[in-house]
């Protein structure tokens, strides 16, 4: 049985997965223990009832005998959990809910007012080339209404929604947000090295991820054991090598203070603004002396993002001169795109300083672990990051270049 804790207020989860380790997406304060256990004759049913209907079909609790909502998605049944994770908000509205397959593996199911993501959509294309998207689905339901029960939608004002996509992605991990500061600093090195690894593996793929922030990025801490992903492809671009940058005309997204100065200023989105915003990511959230500073440097940047960065803001506080890693930081987040160092060599410099780490010395797979990053940063290993086996061969299955908005050139096959 999968055992969650959800939080009345801010829907959030807890949750014990198949190997009985505690997984928590959240920790807060007043929760209730609800369970998560679809049974074997629930799931047949359901492939009885739905094995003639389209994708997108539902068995809803609401209508039948059944503890949990069952959907098809690509001719799969998945069950839903009843209470809602958390929310996701840019612009439109989601909802994200822990879902199951007939394997009882834990999913995700992120539940949108859309239609189909069409094949050449830049963020299905990231979210397939990473790893994260499973499958999708239109459910047509002229009679759903937002908001779900208990939930306040300003954009859509309550009206009617005809299309709702479920789209069916990998589940892993708890937010940046969540995790419990202070991290040792072995464990904060990783971590940052994990980081650069994934981001030096998507920007291979060639994906700009264009809204890094803790929000975004799943972790798993064991002790020294860390896995990450990213996730909430929606703002991804796609570009065709040499291409390492795209203009997006409109409105710049991303959230202060990990949106580059460029971006806010020209909505110029590229490879080396994932990486200012990575260099935010690692200086203000795995440091829980620093930590405090965030909102004073938010407040403290005007509308045209020309005041000094945060290391200058900070440069006389005692916990930022303590911070080992803030030179690679400082080169990773410097004012000017064309002097920031590449994905790769912040790669090299966190292996470095893990190598010089008697703790990693001591632990041969940790070792071993880091000398296989710091050769796929030095392009030295056909070796590609996979945040549940670190040391597994993956060869990503990469579907053809297709042409995408905002970009003018097609790869042709010859």
């Amino acid at each position: 049985m999968l055992s969650f804790l959800f939080n009345r207020g801010k829907r959030k989860i807890t949750f014990e997965d198949n190997q009985g380790k505690s997984q928590a997406l959240t920790q807060d304060n007043e929760m209730e223990t609800f369970p998560f256990e679809p049974t074997n004759a629930e799931f047949e049913q359901a492939k009885r009832e739905l094995a003639h209907k389209p994708d997108g079909s539902k068995l809803s609790k609401k209508t039948s005998k059944f503890k949990y909502s069952l959907i098809k998605v690509d001719g799969k049944i998945y069950a839903m959990s009843n209470k809602h994770c958390y929310t996701i908000k840019h612009g439109g509205f989601s909802i994200f809910k822990i879902g199951m397959t007939d394997k009882k593996k834990l999913i995700g199911i992120k539940i949108e007012p859309r239609k189909l993501r069409s094949l050449d959509d830049p963020g299905l294309i990231a979210a397939k080339r990473m790893g994260l998207f499973i499958a999708q689905a239109q459910r047509n339901d002229p009679n759903m209404v937002f908001p779900l029960p208990g939930e306040v939608i300003d954009s859509y004002n309550k009206s009617p929604v005809e299309n709702k996509l479920y789209s069916i992605i990998r589940l892993g991990g708890n937010d940046l947000t969540k995790i419990k500061l202070p991290l040792t600093e072995t464990q904060r090195q990783l971590l940052s090295l994990r980081l650069c690894d994934l981001t030096n593996h998507m920007h291979k793929l060639n994906i700009i991820h264009g809204d890094i922030n803790p929000g975004n990025i799943l972790v798993n801490i064991d002790g020294n054991h860390i896995e990450v992903e990213l996730i909430d492809f929606d703002f991804s671009k796609i570009v065709i090598p040499p291409q390492t940058s795209m203009t997006e005309p409109g409105i710049a997204f991303g959230m202060p203070p990990y949106t580059a100065p460029e971006t806010k200023q020209s909505k110029i989105y590229s490879f080396s603004s994932d990486i200012y915003a990575l260099g935010m990511v690692l200086f203000f959230d795995l440091n829980l002396s620093i930590q405090r500073y965030k909102n004073a440097f938010i407040n403290s940047l005007n509308e045209n993002w020309t005041l000094p960065t945060y290391f200058l803001f900070l440069q006389d506080r005692d916990a930022f001169n303590a911070y080992s890693d803030q030179e690679i930081i400082k080169d990773m987040t410097h004012l000017s795109p064309e002097h920031r160092i590449s994905i790769s060599e912040a790669t090299k410099r966190f292996c470095e300083k893990l190598l010089a780490n008697s703790e990693v010395q001591q632990d041969p797979k940790l070792l071993s672990e880091v000398k296989a990053i710091q050769a796929r940063a030095f392009g030295q290993s056909k070796e590609i990051f996979n945040p549940k086996v670190q040391n597994q061969v993956v060869e990503p299955e990469l579907p053809p270049f297709q042409e995408v908005k905002g970009l003018r050139k097609k790869r042709v096959s010859k």
